[in-house]
């Protein structure tokens, strides 16, 4: 990550990322394509950073799309029990 990175995943992931600091673009819930296409364009992100369960209910154009305009990564979210991260 350079500059930017836009961040998709659920209130979960999102709580994580901002308690490690992270101060990025969010986009909190799982939207349409177009509405996610729109938001990675107004943020000028340089990566985007998903929740890894995501990857599954993603269709082939939205892949195929984030693969082409920003460097995705793909962020697996820890088991939280008992309100501690394994």
């Amino acid at each position: 990550m350079k500059n930017h990175a836009l961040l998709i995943g659920s209130a979960s992931f999102l709580r994580l990322w901002s308690v490690l600091g992270c101060m990025e673009k969010i986009v909190p819930a799982r939207v349409g394509f177009q509405e996610l296409k729109e938001a990675g364009l107004a943020s000028g992100a340089e990566a985007v950073l998903y929740e890894e369960t995501l990857v599954k209910s993603f269709s082939s154009l939205e892949k195929k799309y984030f693969q082409e305009s920003v460097d995705p990564y793909w962020i697996p979210l820890p088991a939280v029990e008992g309100g501690e991260l394994k």
